[in-house]
């Protein structure tokens, strides 16, 4: 299957390209994403890990999965290729490539094209459902990466730590939040004293 678009966003080409290569502002920005990590880097291509919960028509499926970014020319343009698992639900591995081009200092047009093959009964759904969510999944990954591109690292640990306080985000990052608030208190009760 093939998917191709276009998307603009009101940040420069920069902060857009910066993002799309930031671990947590994936994490945060791709829908039903439970991890996503850096798994090596080289000066050529970056590997990553995700862990990714997605409704396909009637079915749910979990992909654990492998993405290595390949054909990187940085801010332009790069190739991301992939594959997952999702047990007994089926298989998915395509690319997908994006290229970056600047309208404005502060608007960004992100042009897609990918292509994805599935096995198993993920593929049995058929075409129209499948391109149904895909269509949404790509919306919704650039509203919310939209929101979640940002400027500073503390502007990303801040949109990260508003993620965690969601209903049902995993007990990990709730732990790391109770703790930089713990943090905080034990330096204001230090300096207080």
């Amino acid at each position: 299957m093939k998917f191709t678009g276009s998307r603009e966003i009101d940040l420069s080409k920069e902060k857009v390209w910066r993002s799309l290569r930031d671990v947590v502002v994936l994490e945060a920005s791709i829908p039903g994403c439970e991890s996503f990590e850096r798994t090596e880097s080289e000066a050529d291509t970056e590997s990553y890990r995700s862990v990714i919960v997605t409704r396909i028509g009637p079915m749910k499926a979990k992909f654990s999965g492998k993405m290595t970014i390949e054909d990187a020319d940085p801010p332009n343009y790069y190739k991301l290729v992939g594959s997952g698992t999702a047990g007994p639900a089926g298989a998915a591995r395509g690319e997908v490539a994006i290229k970056l081009e600047a309208i404005s200092p502060e608007k960004t047009k992100v042009d897609f094209d990918a292509s994805v093959a599935m096995s198993g009964r993920i593929a049995q759904i058929g075409g129209k459902m499948i391109n149904g969510s895909a269509e949404a999944f790509t919306s919704e990954f650039f509203q919310n990466l939209s929101k979640n591109a940002v400027a500073s690292i503390e502007e990303v640990t801040k949109a990260s730590e508003f993620k965690v306080l969601i209903p049902g985000v995993r007990k990990g990052r709730l732990i790391l939040v109770t703790a930089i608030i713990a943090i905080i208190l034990l330096a204001c009760w230090l300096y207080l004293r």
